[in-house]
């Protein structure tokens, strides 16, 4: 019994930081947009190109790379 509510708990908690992760990359993404515009826009184009400020990359995760985690849920069959 304690064992299943410890594979619970586990679950939830893989769970939180799952979403904690992607609410992350949401932020980031969200603020890499954000500069991007205004490195486009004029007038903080300017001001961008006098201190040498480029387009961000957007944060991906790709099937291949997800293929690469673990897989927990096989780890706690175990």
């Amino acid at each position: 019994m304690k064992a299943s509510d410890l594979y619970k708990e586990a679950q939830e908690g893989m769970k939180q930081y799952e979403e904690n992760v992607r609410m992350s990359r949401m932020v980031y993404n969200d603020t890499a947009t954000k500069m991007n515009r205004m490195v486009h826009q004029w007038p903080s184009s300017i001001v961008a190109s006098m201190l040498h400020f480029d387009q961000k990359d957007y944060l991906k995760v790709d099937s291949e790379e997800k293929k690469q985690y673990p897989d927990l849920d096989e780890a706690f069959k175990k």
